[in-house]
């Protein structure tokens, strides 16, 4: 039901400039700074920092989230991850992730940066989660 969904504006990764191209991606050892396999970033720098997806792609990166998400019939609160191509802007997706992390410290979880350039605070989207879930159990 496309006209109940909430789809947020999508936040992208960007990856310190020091990366090879090859290494701009988020592995475990990152994400959780375990670095057993990896090695820091110079002067303990962030790997990456959000900020909001370019508005030509915004629209494309949204409908292609759509379309995973209902491909699979998703419920509820899911995370769409994307990636587009650079030569094309074309948006592939990657994942649907219906067990995706979910808090507003944007250092655990995307969806804190989301909400960020959503301009949405994170008891607006729990509000929404619950609301949404209520209203499926009705029918």
């Amino acid at each position: 039901q496309p006209e109940y969904a909430k789809i947020y504006p999508p936040v992208e990764r960007v990856f310190h400039a020091s990366l090879p191209e090859k290494e701009k991606i988020l592995s475990f050892d990152r994400l959780w700074e375990i670095y057993e396999d990896e090695t820091p970033m110079p002067a303990d720098e962030n790997f990456y920092q959000y900020q909001s997806s370019p508005d030509e792609i915004k629209l494309a990166i949204q409908q292609v989230s759509w379309d995973a998400y209902a491909a699979v019939n998703g419920k509820g609160y899911t995370r769409v991850d994307v990636r587009v191509d650079a030569n094309t802007g074309q948006p592939y997706v990657l994942e649907v992730n219906a067990q995706c992390g979910i808090s507003e410290d944007e250092n655990y979880t995307s969806i804190g940066a989301i909400l960020r350039f959503a301009n949405q605070s994170f008891t607006e989207l729990i509000i929404h989660i619950i609301n949404d879930a209520f209203a499926r159990r009705k029918k």
